[in-house]
């Protein structure tokens, strides 16, 4: 018995059939997939239940529409006991023949680490790929919190807690394979971040251990138009939500907080840096009244995110 797959699916009818075949694909066989129907207004249920009926690995489960962490939550408790791992596989998402297979084999190298994580690509809502050649790099230049500086992580080394705290290097849930029993003692996906809800459960996880970084793409990420990914202030905000959250978390030891708020100012220095940048550029090429609004604004941010005792 290896892993349980979670996947939550609202009105994913466009998507689940080759997400499904994904699973189907891959090179390791044992596993069993719960297929969270969150309320789906429409041909989900249907899609879902075909596949059931001919594949015993794979179960559906209905509920009344509760979001991505209550359907996630919802599978992760009803998931066979027996099974170590658990994955949370998005509806829309594909993995790789091998992504199973590779995350499996990293966690049975390392009886220590707490979760196994690989790359991704990018397909857009056809199944075509997207570009996005900065992506490897991105993943290679990792940082983390070293005492009260930020410093560039090995691209072959563990991800940290002190990684996390800087950024979310875990590009999706569904390409993260988590030791199942130590859910039991962080809890369940928080149902109030509706944008970083899965960021908020790596940072509890990684608190435990680390996870195992594998430099190998294990995932065909979707990217939608529409996507919160693609609202940057809704991300900004829910962003700093997690972030004053664990800095004042009594679950976390001392260096943990420090690292978590060490990485935030960071954070907001960059972000004070960008703004103070746009504001010279709308003096140089005199719009002083979008120079002055935006100085008010950076003038709030600092006194908000960066003076002494915040």
């Amino acid at each position: 018995m290896s892993i349980s797959i979670v996947t939550p699916a609202y009105n994913a009818e466009k998507h689940l059939q080759e997400t499904i075949e994904s699973v189907q694909s891959q090179t390791l066989r044992d596993w069993e997939i719960l297929l969270v129907d969150d309320g789906s207004r429409d041909r989900t249920a249907e899609i879902a239940s075909r596949y059931a009926a001919e594949d015993s690995r794979i179960r559906v489960i209905r509920q009344p529409n509760g979001g991505v962490s209550s359907a996630r939550n919802h599978g992760r408790e009803i998931a066979d006991a027996r099974r170590p791992y658990i994955i949370f596989l998005d509806s829309d998402d594909v993995w790789k023949p091998n992504a199973l297979s590779l995350l499996h084999s990293a966690m049975e190298r390392s009886p220590q680490a707490v979760a196994a994580h690989g790359m991704a690509d990018y397909i857009d809502e056809n199944s075509r790929p997207i570009n996005l050649p900065d992506m490897e790099a991105w993943f290679a230049s990792r940082r983390y919190v070293d005492g009260n500086r930020i410093r560039t992580r090995k691209p072959d080394a563990t991800t940290s807690f002190n990684d996390l705290a800087v950024r979310n290097y875990v590009c999706a849930p569904s390409s993260i394979l988590i030791r199942k029993a130590l859910l039991s003692e962080v809890g369940s996906f928080d149902p109030s971040f509706s944008g970083c809800a899965d960021w908020d459960m790596w940072l509890r996880l990684a608190a435990h251990g680390d996870f195992v970084c594998e430099q190998e793409i294990v995932l065909s990420y979707r990217r939608h138009p529409n996507s919160m990914s693609g609202d940057q202030q809704a991300m900004r905000r829910e962003d700093r939500r997690v972030r004053q959250k664990f800095i004042a978390s009594q679950d976390l030891n001392a260096e943990q907080r420090h690292a978590v708020l060490i990485a935030f100012r960071d954070q907001e220095w960059t972000l004070a840096r960008d703004k103070a940048r746009t504001i010279h550029e709308s003096l140089l090429h005199g719009r002083f009244k979008d120079a002055a609004g935006q100085s008010k604004y950076l003038c709030g941010h600092l006194g908000r995110y960066l003076m002494p005792g915040h």
